[in-house]
Parts: C-alpha cells; sequence; structure tokens
C-alpha cells in the first residue's frame, strides 16, 4: 500500500505585520499496518515567523487537489500516478487523517482530523521564530479498508495557511 502526502505553503503578509510559515518534507513511501494507528514522525517540519506579539495560527485542511472526488475531504484516496488523477469510483480508506504538530515551544501542539475546513495546528501569541516544530501524520488503517492494486496509490494533499487572527 504506497501513500503519498503533499504538503502545501501558504504564508500571509498582513500590513507592516510579518508573518509567514515554512512547511519541509513530504511523505513518498508510507507502508500501512492494518489494526493499528500509523504514525509518520520525522519526515515533515513547520516554522513560523511572526514579527508582531498578536494571536497568530497556522491552519490546515485538506487541499481536495487534482480533481479530487467530493465526499472524501480529509480521507486518503485511490492515485493513478500513471495518468497523473484520482480514478473514477476510487478506494478509499475508511478513517480520515490526523495531524499534528508537536516539539514546538510556547506553541498548543494540536491534533486534527483533517477535513475541508481548516483547522488550527499551532497558534500563538508572541513574536519569534518558532521552529522547526514537528509535524506528524496518524493515519489508522482497518482490515476491511482497500487495498490497491495496478500500481496505484492513496493520496492526500494538506495545505497549510497561516496569519494573524
Amino acid at each position: 500500500m504506497a501513500i503519498v502526502i503533499l504538503v502545501v505553503l501558504g504564508t500571509a503578509l498582513v500590513s507592516a505585520q510579518t508573518f509567514s510559515i515554512t512547511v519541509q518534507g513530504n511523505i513518498t513511501d508510507w507502508a500501512l499496518t492494518p489494526g493499528i494507528d500509523n504514525i509518520d514522525t520525522g519526515t515533515t517540519t513547520l516554522t513560523v515567523v511572526a514579527s508582531d506579539p498578536a494571536p497568530w495560527s497556522v491552519i490546515v485542511k485538506d487541499g481536495n487537489d487534482e480533481g479530487k472526488p467530493s465526499g472524501h475531504e480529509g480521507s486518503l484516496v485511490e492515485y493513478n500516478i500513471t495518468n497523473s488523477g484520482y480514478v473514477s469510483n476510487p478506494r478509499v480508506l475508511a478513517s480520515p487523517i490526523k495531524v499534528m504538530g508537536y516539539g514546538g515551544t510556547g506553541l498548543t501542539n494540536s491534533t486534527v482530523t483533517l477535513g475541508q475546513t481548516s483547522q488550527p495546528i499551532e497558534t500563538g501569541t508572541t513574536s519569534g521564530t518558532f521552529g522547526p516544530v514537528q509535524i506528524a501524520f496518524v493515519q489508522t488503517v482497518t482490515y476491511s479498508d482497500p487495498h490497491l492494486k495496478n500500481g496505484n496509490l492513496y493520496k492526500i494533499t494538506v495545505t497549510f495557511t497561516g496569519g494573524y487572527n
């Protein structure tokens, strides 16, 4: 079962306040085991730079990229790498993926279940450079989840966006 998680970066500039985020890393080959919470740590990091001591947040959501079928927000969906697109009538993992920030000093280090709605993964109220914060992905797989064939893989794009509240 091959997995690809692409991380998309968003930044914001608000008047004289400067706020930026840098997200590094992608998961390109994640072997998932049924019956447990599979956790990927160490492949993705987040760095936040805030120039103003004002409330800020970094939010995540399912990027719904490349024509991902609706109704599967937050879930890993079957993708055909040869045709560079999601397959019609795709196989989908039953549990949505969770995104977790951890190890960030002075940050919230939240865990969220990914979906179409933006959710805060890190928040702060002070200025400075924070990170790199480790970002973990947690995927529960059951024995009834479909196993992929024909070289297809499961894919999701996670969009990170940051700014002042």
